[in-house]
């Protein structure tokens, strides 16, 4: 992967850590947060690939516009949440016991799952 994109190293590095991470340990941040942790990753190192393959990246010549699709991201997301209020078809374990911490997961999580 000669000539990748920095973010694209560090994507693969989030990855990689992230599976060793949880396989290996039972550091509660990981464990927590693994869904966010892992597309973080996936999107950096995918955004990089498609930069070599096609010449050009998505996230780095318009960061902007990148932080939009974050923000578009979430706000599909918490309308599938406003749903399951009324519908209860799923519910998360594990949370955290801090409001913070738990709204922290929400929404890094809804934010990096429809971007790329």
């Amino acid at each position: 992967m000669k000539n990748m994109v920095v973010h694209g190293w560090v994507g693969l590095a989030v990855l990689i850590s992230g599976t060793l991470a949880i396989v290996a340990t039972d550091w509660w941040p990981i464990h927590t947060y693994f869904t966010p942790w892992m597309w973080t990753g996936y999107l950096l190192f995918t955004d990089a690939l498609l930069a070599r393959i096609r010449g050009h990246s998505l996230l780095v010549p318009r960061p902007g516009r990148f932080l939009l699709l974050l923000l578009v991201s979430l706000v599909f997301w918490l309308m599938f949440e406003g749903y399951n209020l009324h519908l209860r078809n799923w519910v998360y374990v594990g949370l955290p016991s801090s409001p913070w911490l738990e709204w922290l997961g929400y929404i890094w999580s809804f934010a990096t799952i429809w971007p790329e």
